[in-house]
């Protein structure tokens, strides 16, 4: 006769499952509740992953097939970045200061480039999306990511998010803001490197569809800025 082959579980998990007919029989409301907490966990936990994928429920962006992408740089190649294909237009000329407390307006501050469909329309208009990356060393003595950001914000658009950023490589605050009469929003992120904090980085992301936020995420894993190219 073949012997009974022995369970690998341990005395205590062998006893923990013989007592699961008797609970059920005894306490079966418990036995349900405890069920439906743990269903509700992982539907919970799914929506908040579909959230980051999506966007979230409050951002509302018209659908829209995924781009291609291609790397481009600023005219010092010291920033680059992967955006859309359908971005074509790329501006790489630096970082000129607007709106930015104690600094003169136009100001060339640091390296910067514009990428984006028709850029001086992105800059305009609440309806054609595109990217800016600037970097900043000047800025970083006398401003931090915060006062940055909140010392402005794009016209035709109300605050709706603001949230700590934190990379490997990079530590500051990102704002959404959702524009009046469309879908549109805009991403502003300002941040320091996590390691040397020895210059200020500033991007803006205009997202009209679920594409151009895709191309954010890209934005944020592509950019790299090398002051010593």
């Amino acid at each position: 006769m073949a012997s009974t082959p022995k369970s690998s579980r341990p005395p205590e998990q062998e006893r923990s499952w013989a007592q699961v007919p008797y609970l059920v029989r005894q306490h079966p409301v418990v036995v349900a509740l405890s069920v439906l907490g743990t269903l509700t966990t992982f539907i919970v936990g799914s929506v908040r992953v579909v959230d980051l994928v999506t966007g979230g429920p409050e951002q509302d962006l018209v659908s829209a097939p995924s781009y291609d992408y291609v790397e481009v740089s600023d005219e010092s190649g010291q920033i680059s970045v992967e955006v859309p294909t359908v971005w074509a237009e790329v501006r790489g000329n630096g970082w000129h200061a607007r709106d930015i407390p104690g600094v003169p307006l136009e100001t060339y501050v640091g390296p910067g480039m514009n990428a984006a469909p028709a850029v001086d329309a992105w800059s305009q208009d609440l309806e054609t999306p595109g990217v800016f990356i600037g970097a900043s060393r000047e800025l970083q003595q006398e401003h931090d990511p915060t006062d940055l950001l909140r010392s402005t914000h794009p016209a035709g658009c109300a605050s709706v998010k603001s949230e700590t950023y934190a990379s490997a490589r990079f530590t500051g605050e990102l704002l959404t803001y959702r524009c009046h009469g469309t879908k549109t929003q805009w991403r502003r992120l300002a941040a320091t490197p996590t390691t040397t904090r020895d210059y200020l980085l500033y991007l803006e992301a205009k997202l009209v569809t679920s594409a151009d936020l895709e191309a954010f995420n890209k934005i944020l894993n592509t950019f790299e800025v090398d002051f010593e190219a």
